[in-house]
């Protein structure tokens, strides 16, 4: 991952580092130390989760008055001094990119060799916010976003609940669940599951791709779109009898129709796995 442009927090004025480590513990080659770090959230365009290893938990808040990240780093390494030296070279900071308006980074810092690193993080914010995650392994949750949301994981499930706005998610492994109020959603897995619960606006797009694994998609009756699914080896399953539909030519592993005289798009492909799709009425 990539990390120039930033300025750290002691040069930012937007951020204020509010708590530090709370403790730390150390047994055989495993060191565990509690962060808890809080930044001024006013200005704020744009937040990214720049991290590693662990999992990635984000919700939305509106009591919350600012941004905090807390959670437990952890470190494996041969011995006690090991994971000890290590830790001291594991922190979890804010960063500020220079940009207009302000993007506010959240980083996992920590070498690449020597030891195993991992955190486990919970991010509150306190309003909606354009939210960018990129991780290479852990769990990523988003709940109660009103504006974009995009996660870019290799190793690991991806779960939105309760979005307002465009999302977007790329996993190389893992299942990905979306439950979408407003917006399109654009969901792209290697190996995994897709299970799109989506409430998308006129014209918008939800596409759902694996290569491996089943794809759901439940949209509103009254969503008006051209749908295209398909499935290579694998079965395609659906259920119109809630929409008005018109040009439906069904086969086995493929359907395609225009639902309620069309406007938006519906795709949803899978190379090796079933693809199903319904209403959610």
């Amino acid at each position: 991952m990539r990390h120039g442009g930033f300025r750290g927090i002691g040069f930012a004025a937007a951020l204020t580092a509010l708590a530090g480590c709370r403790a730390s513990i150390t047994i055989g080659g495993r060191a565990e130390e509690e962060f808890n770090e809080s930044a001024a959230f006013e200005d704020v365009g744009s937040l990214e989760v720049d991290w590693r290893n662990g999992a990635v938990t984000v919700r939305f808040d509106d009591t919350a008055t600012q941004i905090t990240a807390r959670g437990t780093k952890v470190v494996l390494a041969a011995s006690p001094e090991a994971a000890e030296a290590a830790m001291d070279q594991f922190s979890i900071e804010w960063l500020t990119r220079e940009s207009f308006p302000l993007q506010l980074v959240l980083r996992f810092d920590a070498p690449q060799q020597n030891a195993t690193y991992r955190a486990d993080v919970e991010v509150v914010v306190p309003a909606a916010v354009a939210l960018t995650i990129t991780s290479d392994d852990g769990n990523v949750e988003v709940d109660g976003n009103q504006d974009d949301t995009a996660v870019n994981l290799d190793n690991g499930s991806v779960t939105v609940e309760d979005q307002r706005g465009p999302t977007t998610v790329v996993v190389d492994t893992g299942d990905v669940q979306v439950t979408s109020r407003d917006g399109g959603v654009d969901v792209q897995v290697d190996t995994g599951r897709i299970d799109l619960d989506a409430r998308p606006l006129a014209e918008d797009a939800v596409r759902a791709r694996t290569q491996v694994g089943a794809v759901v998609i439940r949209v509103p009756a009254d969503f008006a779109a051209s749908l295209q699914l398909e499935a290579d080896v694998g079965l395609v399953s659906t259920d119109l009898s809630e929409f008005t539909v018109t040009n439906l030519v069904s086969h086995l592993r493929s359907v395609s129709a225009t639902l309620n005289g069309g406007g938006g798009r519906i795709t949803g492909t899978s190379d090796v796995g079933n693809v199903l799709f319904s209403s959610l009425d």
